[in-house]
């Protein structure tokens, strides 16, 4: 555990940065992101240290004295002895902006719950909040909340890659999330999330079929000139046939056609 104690000192500084709790509440594409209470809780100004600290509360609070204790000593069985502090801080803040910190609590079973919280400079950028499930060898996504004026700059991706980087040195076996087909729920098809079953893979069918009314009749002229197949053909045998993984498959349209309605998306993405 001395190793622990000792590593520890060297990824958290004395210094710190200011975000807003706006970052931990739902953002502004969800149910509750419009609420009032949301919008005025959200004004308050959090302190985070920066680099790997102990924290409960989502990594809102800082863990001291005995309960920071316990967590040191939780740490070789729950990280083992391979994964330093030093070593899962720079796999997950690699890249990414600065100032960052990130906020782990080991609990008794040794599930590490995690939170990634990154500003650029004075601005709050991200808050991301996983948790490992160390015997199950599976990790859950929570809520990732980015602040609208980074929405475009492959934060999630990256963020995404330096945690498989971190999963795979624990030997996970599987990443689960809660995507809906709004916002960033039409990005996780492509880095290979697919839904958990057939029974959630047929709930999105009647969105793809709703989207897919909704096309613009230049691109469905292009695509049946370019494929020699009407588009709801193609789609109807994609959603009958190979089941959650065919979402990779309507997510693959992208690569060719853009909408001409909302030229910002893909085909596969306005689906």
């Amino acid at each position: 555990m001395s190793y622990v104690v000792h590593n520890l000192q060297s990824v958290h500084s004395s210094s710190s940065f200011l975000t807003r709790f706006r970052m931990w509440l739902p953002d502004e594409q969800s149910r509750w992101g419009g609420n009032r209470l949301v919008h005025l809780m959200g004004k308050i100004k959090i302190r985070i240290p920066t680099g790997l600290t102990f924290a409960i509360l989502a990594g809102i609070y800082t863990l001291k004295g005995k309960r920071q204790a316990s967590q040191v000593i939780r740490w070789p069985a729950a990280f083992g002895h391979h994964l330093t502090p030093t070593t899962v801080l720079s796999k997950l803040n690699n890249g990414i902006w600065t100032p960052n910190a990130v906020r782990v609590f080991i609990s008794r079973n040794l599930d590490i719950t995690y939170s990634i919280i990154v500003n650029d400079g004075q601005r709050p950028m991200a808050v991301g909040r996983r948790i490992i499930l160390t015997r199950k060898k599976e990790v859950f996504h929570h809520q990732l909340v980015i602040a609208s004026a980074y929405q475009n700059c492959h934060l999630a991706s990256r963020l995404l890659e330096n945690a498989i980087a971190l999963y795979v040195e624990l030997d996970i076996t599987a990443v689960r999330l809660t995507a809906g087909l709004v916002g960033r729920g039409m990005v996780w098809p492509k880095f290979g999330f697919r839904p958990a079953s057939d029974r959630e893979w047929k709930k999105i069918h009647g969105r793809i079929r709703q989207n897919l009314s909704r096309l613009d009749a230049e691109l469905r002229t292009r695509f049946e000139n370019d494929t020699g197949e009407p588009i709801e053909s193609f789609v109807e045998n994609l959603l009958a046939s190979g089941g959650p993984k065919s979402i990779w498959g309507v997510s693959d349209l992208d690569d060719n056609w853009r909408s001409v309605s909302n030229p910002r998306l893909g085909l596969g993405s306005f689906l």
